[in-house]
């Protein structure tokens, strides 16, 4: 009679504690996790890592100054073969001083400067995409922990059911006691199949505990123990081009050859500018005088390192030997990627089918469950064999239960192999 006067108040309690649980969705989750990760903040430092080195490039066409102290000794210096009558011209002094400020202006550098302009914004863009493919494996291990929890919290509310169920059985069992119809043995046969049930229970909230931990530090978010997982929408396949982040950093990869090839060429391009020193020492440009003076020398200057044509064939060769080991690695993600999206294709229609299957056992199984208590009602069958019929029932709705989530996660996974989520 207890039982009796508890249950309608445990079920009024647990309505109203459901009715107060807090809801997440796989999409709040995604969403939370990424823009939680330390690794959003690499966006913007790179970004300004980039920026930066880009003004450094645009000053090269600055002019470059370099004040220059000179001090040398030497064993000979300029002097006229002849001497001539009433003229004395001072021999100039071994040791000899200047300090000046060498100056150059680059005016053109066939292309090398864009170039190397340019080798920073893709280099920004492949590191970008580096970045990309490392909170990708976030969402992975995100989707994977909320479609855990959706099981988790499928089993538990299968449990919920079985425990009704045993629990009306139990108070039945007991009032037939009361009544000389039935025994003790049958009251402990039930009582072991529902602290069996609790234990599952238990076992079921430790790893919901686990998961929502987990998801928490993800997140970085507290989660009450109580949350509850909605079941994500059915996503179809309407996209069959692979719009994977790996792929697009192997493009980037490719354009990064193609401009390291640019300044390959560039750097062998004969080179002007224009050059001065402006300075002060002994001897200026009068080389024959022999006293500290300032001085003065500007022009233009024509300049080809013909040394960088030794190596420029093997460098092209190089990069076109990386180029293809690219290529080598985009074929081989591709192939695994194709063959990932047919075993998840054929795994989805696979789930679709048990689906069916379920549905059938699980009418089968409540006609057997129908048969099997009007047997026990009639005396003609054992409680063991009731409970047996009972528990056949509820495992094939956490079957389909657990085939609809696997489903539900081959579809999403589907979608992750293909680069739309």
């Amino acid at each position: 009679m207890k039982i009796n006067i508890l249950l309608p108040v445990l079920f009024l309690f647990c309505g109203f504690h459901l009715f107060a649980q807090e809801e997440v969705t796989l999409e709040i989750c995604i969403s939370n996790a990424l823009s939680a990760n330390p690794l959003q903040k690499q966006h913007q430092y790179l970004d300004e890592i980039a920026s930066l080195q880009t003004k450094n490039i645009n000053k090269s066409w600055l002019p470059q100054v370099n004040l220059i102290v000179q001090a040398t000794y030497q064993n000979k210096t300029i002097e006229l073969p002849i001497k001539l009558p009433g003229l004395n011209i001072e021999t100039p002094s071994k040791d000899q001083y200047k300090v000046f400020a060498d100056i150059q202006q680059n005016i053109y550098d066939g292309g090398l400067i864009a170039s190397q302009k340019m080798a920073t914004t893709i280099q920004n863009a492949a590191e970008n995409k580096k970045v990309e493919n490392e909170l990708f494996k976030i969402k992975e291990k995100v989707i994977q922990l909320y479609f855990n929890a959706l099981f988790v919290d499928n089993q538990l509310d299968q449990s919920v059911l079985a425990e009704k169920d045993l629990l009306a059985l139990s108070n039945k069992i007991a009032a037939a006691t009361q009544n000389g119809v039935s025994s003790k043995y049958n009251e402990a046969v039930v009582g072991v199949e529902l602290e069996k049930l609790h234990q599952k229970q238990t076992e079921l909230k430790s790893m919901k505990t686990n998961i929502i931990q987990s998801l928490n530090k993800f997140m970085n978010k507290q989660f009450a123990e109580n949350v509850r997982f909605t079941n994500p929408i059915q996503v179809a396949n309407n996209n069959t081009e692979l719009k994977r982040t790996e792929l697009e950093l192997m493009q980037i990869q490719q354009l990064q050859l193609n401009n390291l090839a640019e300044i390959a060429n560039k750097k062998s391009m004969p080179k002007l500018g224009a050059f001065g020193q402006i300075g002060y020492g002994r001897p200026g440009l009068n080389q024959l005088s022999n006293s500290f003076e300032g001085y003065a020398i500007g022009g233009l200057r024509l300049s080809w390192n013909l040394s960088s044509l030794y190596t420029l064939q093997n460098e092209k060769q190089v990069i076109q030997l990386q180029s293809k080991s690219i290529d080598a690695q985009k074929e081989a993600f591709v192939l695994q990627t194709e063959t990932n999206i047919s075993s998840q294709i054929a795994d989805i229609e696979k789930y679709k089918k048990l689906i069916v299957s379920d549905n059938q056992i699980i009418e089968f199984r409540k006609k057997i469950k129908t048969a099997a208590q009007a047997m026990l009602d009639n005396g003609v069958t054992t409680y063991q064999d009731f409970l047996k019929d009972l528990d056949a029932e509820e495992t094939a709705k956490t079957t389909k239960a657990m085939h609809e989530i696997q489903l539900l996660q081959s579809q999403y996974q589907l979608q992750l192999l293909f680069g739309n989520l």
